[in-house]
């Protein structure tokens, strides 16, 4: 028994004080990936915690692109250069950045990248505890029990998991044009109206209106990030397709409004276009990226997910996401 006890005291001991663990990055999202790799290139001993199954974060999970079409492709330098061109050689084009990409191409990229680094992953659990001494961050408990110590600790989360639980001030939502003084600040409204019902037979608000967005101006605070949603990779090749699976939980009063404004449309005689509602952005190999159109009645988005999402405990970011 003793000789046992004794056993698990240097196993939690190694944990504990795993001093020779110079960095630990939180978060295999493609800012945590290029902190891991270029630490590691220094000479750094480095963990990437991967709290979910898989790194990448949007670049593996549907955003297929650099959104290069929206900036000066010329900025784009440092690691962020060096995974385009790596995607760019995957697709043929020797040294040149390839910009638009499939998940699994990003996905196998950011892992070769990652092993031929040495960085360490461990994935599969999130950060439960910080430890501190004064300000600085001496060791993290991850959900599964792991003690892990190191010098240097790196968030580079979505939500700011690993800040939040050393105390580190936030805020959520948007703040006020007025606050700063910032032109583009607070609450921007569409400035295209749309006419559909909003209620129900009843007068109840249908899902996702919102009762006191009418008194809100523009430039206004808001609590809430923007909104969430799944981005599909869809094909017209039939040798790639599958067929959408039927939610668990599906109601169709969810899409009330768009139900609506499809019927106030038809009673109008004025068609409806595929494109008026979905957007599809060619990838590679014949794959799209699908989301709802920027102009469309509808979003793909769960419309009051993301008040509660950032706070919320893994329980209920879980509810959420389901």
């Amino acid at each position: 028994m003793k000789k046992q006890l004794a056993l698990l005291l240097l196993t939690a001991t190694a944990i504990t004080r795993a001093s020779d663990v110079d960095v630990v990055v939180y978060s295999g999202v493609p800012c945590g990936i290029a902190s891991a790799i270029t630490a590691a290139r220094e000479g750094a001993k480095v963990i990437l915690i991967e709290p979910e199954k898989h790194v990448g974060g949007l670049s593996t999970s549907g955003i297929n692109t650099a959104e290069s079409e929206h900036m000066l492709k010329w900025t784009i330098g440092g690691f962020a250069d060096e995974f385009y061109r790596e995607l760019g050689r995957h697709y043929g084009k020797q040294d040149s950045p390839e910009y638009y990409f499939e998940s699994s191409v990003a996905q196998k990229t950011y892992d070769a990248m990652l092993k031929q680094s040495g960085v360490e992953i461990r994935y599969g659990s999130p950060v439960e505890k910080v430890e501190k001494a004064g300000n600085h961050i001496t060791s993290i408990t991850l959900a599964d029990g792991s003690i892990i110590a190191a010098k240097i600790f790196i968030d580079a989360s979505y939500e700011g998991d690993l800040m939040a639980r050393a105390g580190v001030g936030y805020r959520i939502g948007r703040e006020s044009k007025a606050e700063f003084g910032e032109e583009a600040a607070g609450v921007r409204f569409d400035k295209t109206p749309r006419k559909a019902p909003t209620v129900d037979a009843d007068g109840r608000l249908l899902p996702g209106i919102s009762a006191w967005a009418k008194d809100l101006k523009e430039g206004d605070a808001h609590p809430a990030p923007m909104n969430y949603n799944f981005r599909f990779t869809v094909a017209k090749d039939p040798e790639l397709r599958i067929p959408f699976p039927k939610p668990a939980k599906y109601d169709a009063k969810r899409y009330a409004i768009l139900a609506n404004w499809l019927r106030s449309r038809s009673e109008q005689n004025v068609k409806t276009k595929f494109e008026d509602i979905i957007d599809l952005y060619q990838r590679r190999n014949g794959k799209f990226e699908m989301n709802n159109s920027q102009a469309a009645i509808y979003s793909l988005g769960h419309f009051g997910g993301q008040f509660e999402w950032s706070d919320a405990g893994y329980a209920k970011r879980k509810e959420i996401f389901d």
